[in-house]
C-alpha cells in the first residue's frame, strides 16, 4: 500500500513537470474541461433541484392535488378547473381516504401600520391546508377549525421571509396584531424558512396565484356557501391508503355532485395529481433535453481533449519506447499517462465547479419565471458528486487512448520511425474526429431549429401594440370599499385622473392583461367605466404614453 502511494505521488510530480513543459497544452486542456464541466454542472444542478430533489414536505408522495375537470369543449385553456366552496364542503364531509384535506385560493392583502403600506401576496386556506402538507410552524401554531369559521377568521400565519423583512424578525411577533386590508389580524404563527406554498408556477394560470405566498389566513367557508370556482384542493392519504385507490373515490364523488347539481353534467369529473407531478408540471421534457444537449457538448469537449492528448502522445513516442526498452511495462506507462490526464482533468474540474456556481446564480436571476423550484437550485452534494464523476470519467477516457498504444513498440521500431507506423496512429484520431463532427452536426441542427422557433415567436403578430404602455395593479381593501358602488366611484375618479396626466395619451382598466397568462384565455374585458359594477376586482390598469 505504501509503495503504491509513493508511486502515485511520483506519477503526480512527474505529471506536473510534464505539464509545466507544455503550458499551452495545459492551459487549453484545463480551460476546455472547465467550460464543459461548468456548463454540465449548472444544467445538472437545475435538473437535480427541479426534478430529483425531494420535496420539502414530509412523505410528499402521499400528498395529491385534486382538480375538477372542465369539458374538453370549454375555453379555459386548461382541462384542470378549480373547485367551488360548496363542492369542497361536500367532498370534505364524505371522503374517508384522506387524513386531511385543504382548500386554498390566492389572496392579496394591503399591509399597513408597519413602515410604508405594501401589498402582500398570500393565500386564503382552510384549516386542513397545513396538516395536508405536513409542515409545522417554526413559531407559534397554525390556525385550526375554530379559527376557520366566519367571524373568527382574523388570524394570520406569516412566512419566514415576511417576518424578517417587514417585522425585523421580532421574537414576540406571535400574539401581536397587524392590519391587513383595514382589519386587525392576530399573528398566530411563523412558518419555517423556505416554506412559501403555493407557488404560482406550480398551479394552473386560471387561479392567478402569486410567485410565492408570504402569508396565510383562514378561508372561513360559510355553511352552504357555493361561491365562484376559485379553489385548489390537496389531500394527504390515510395511513395504509394508496394513491391508486383515489380515482375510485373521486368517481363516487362525481356521482354525488351530479345528484346535487343535476344541471352540471360534464363538469363533475375530478382528478388527483401527485404533488410532485403538480409541482414539476411540464418542465421534465425540456430540462431532460437541455441536459442531453449539454451532455453532447461535454462529449465534444472530451473528444477534443482526447485528440490533443493523442497528438501530444505521438511527440512523446520515443520517450515511451525508450522507457519500455528500459523495463517499464505497459501498465506502468498507462498509469503514468492516466495520472497526467487526471491531473489536468482535476484542475479543469475545479475550474468547472467554480464556473458552474456562477452559472447557477445567473440562471436563478434571469431564468424563466415559470420554472418550478428554480430558487431552490444549489450546488449540493449530489451536484458535486456528479461533477467529480464527470471529471474523473473524462480524465480516464483522455488517458486511455494513448495509454493502450504506449509500450507496444520496441526501441528499434522507434528509431526506424517509418511512415507506416506513424500513419498507423491516425486511426484513433480519425475516429475521434468523426465522432466530434457527428455530435457537432446534431447540436447545430437542434440549435438552428430552436433559433428559428424563437425568431418565429418574436415575429408573431400579437394584435395589439405594447410600446409605451405602462401597467400596474390596484387592490382595494374590502373594509373601505365593501360594495361595487364605492369601487366604481374610485375607479372612475382614478381613470379620469390618469387621462389628465401629462404625457398620457389613453388610459383604461382591464380585468386581465392581454396574453398575461391569466384566464380567460380567449377574451379580455376592458372597462371605460360604465359597466364597472359588473366587475368585482378589475386589478390591472394601463396607460399609453405617446
Amino acid at each position: 500500500m505504501k509503495n503504491s502511494l509513493e508511486a502515485f505521488l511520483q506519477d503526480i510530480r512527474f505529471g506536473v513537470r510534464i505539464l509545466g513543459k507544455s503550458p499551452g497544452f495545459a492551459v487549453t486542456a484545463i480551460l476546455t474541461i472547465g467550460l464543459g464541466v461548468g456548463a454540465t454542472t449548472a444544467v445538472f444542478s437545475v435538473v437535480s433541484g427541479v426534478l430529483l430533489r425531494a420535496l420539502p414536505y414530509p412523505e410528499a408522495d402521499r400528498v395529491a392535488v385534486l382538480w375538477r375537470l372542465a369539458p374538453l369543449s370549454s375555453s379555459f385553456g386548461s382541462e384542470e378547473y378549480p373547485w367551488g366552496k360548496l363542492d369542497f364542503s361536500l367532498f370534505q364531509q364524505d371522503q374517508k381516504i384522506f387524513s386531511a384535506v385543504g382548500a386554498f385560493e390566492p389572496g392579496s392583502f394591503n399591509l399597513t401600520g408597519v413602515g410604508e403600506p405594501v401589498m402582500v401576496e398570500g393565500a386564503r386556506t382552510t384549516a386542513g391546508f397545513f396538516p395536508a402538507l405536513g409542515v409545522a410552524p417554526a413559531m407559534g401554531r397554525v390556525y385550526g377549525p375554530d379559527d376557520d369559521r366566519p367571524g373568527q377568521e382574523h388570524v394570520v400565519v406569516l412566512s419566514d421571509g415576511l417576518w424578517r423583512t417587514r417585522f425585523s424578525a421580532r421574537a414576540d411577533i406571535v400574539g401581536r396584531a397587524i392590519r391587513l386590508n383595514g382589519f386587525s389580524y392576530d399573528v398566530v404563527g411563523v412558518m419555517p424558512p423556505g416554506f412559501a406554498f403555493p407557488h404560482g408556477d406550480e398551479m394552473p394560470a386560471i387561479l392567478e396565484f402569486p410567485r410565492q405566498a408570504d402569508l396565510w389566513t383562514p378561508l372561513a367557508i360559510a355553511p352552504g356557501e357555493r361561491g365562484p370556482n376559485e379553489l385548489a384542493v390537496l389531500g394527504r392519504l390515510q395511513p395504509g391508503a394508496k394513491m391508486s385507490q383515489v380515482p375510485a373515490v373521486l368517481d363516487v364523488f362525481s356521482g354525488t355532485l351530479l345528484r346535487v347539481f343535476p344541471t352540471a353534467k360534464g363538469w363533475t369529473r375530478t382528478r388527483a395529481v401527485p404533488l410532485r407531478t403538480q409541482i414539476v408540471g411540464s418542465s421534465t421534457r425540456p430540462l431532460v433535453l437541455l441536459l442531453g444537449a449539454v451532455g453532447l457538448v461535454l462529449l465534444i469537449v472530451v473528444s477534443n481533449i482526447a485528440g490533443l492528448v493523442l497528438t501530444r502522445a505521438l511527440g512523446r513516442r520515443r520517450e515511451f519506447d525508450l522507457r519500455a526498452a528500459l523495463g517499464a511495462g505497459r501498465g506502468r506507462l498507462m498509469r503514468q499517462l492516466l495520472a497526467e490526464n487526471l491531473l489536468f482533468a482535476a484542475m479543469g474540474g475545479v475550474l468547472g465547479v467554480a464556473l458552474g456556481e456562477i452559472a447557477i446564480e445567473l440562471v436563478k436571476k434571469v431564468g424563466p419565471a415559470n420554472l418550478p423550484r428554480l430558487q431552490e437550485v444549489s450546488l449540493d452534494r449530489a451536484v458535486l458528486l456528479f461533477s467529480v464523476s464527470v471529471t474523473a470519467i473524462g480524465g480516464l477516457f483522455c488517458g486511455l487512448a494513448p495509454g493502450f498504444s504506449a509500450g507496444r513498440r520496441n526501441l528499434t521500431d522507434s528509431l526506424r520511425a517509418s511512415a507506416r507506423t506513424v500513419a498507423g496512429q491516425t486511426s484513433p484520431r480519425s475516429a475521434l474526429l468523426t465522432a466530434q463532427i457527428a455530435l457537432a452536426v446534431v447540436l447545430t441542427i437542434a440549435a438552428g431549429l430552436l433559433m428559428r422557433t424563437f425568431q418565429g415567436l418574436l415575429q408573431t403578430e400579437r394584435g395589439f401594440q405594447i410600446d409605451h404602455v405602462l401597467t400596474f395593479e390596484l387592490s382595494l381593501p374590502p373594509a373601505k370599499y365593501p360594495d361595487p358602488d364605492r369601487m366604481a366611484e374610485l375607479y372612475s375618479r382614478a381613470l379620469a385622473t390618469l387621462k389628465t396626466l401629462p404625457g398620457v395619451k389613453a388610459a383604461g382598466f382591464v380585468h386581465a392583461v392581454p396574453m398575461g397568462g391569466a384566464p380567460p384565455a380567449q377574451q379580455t374585458i376592458i372597462t371605460d367605466f360604465a359597466a364597472v359594477k359588473s366587475i368585482h376586482d378589475p386589478k390591472p390598469c394601463f396607460a399609453r404614453i405617446p
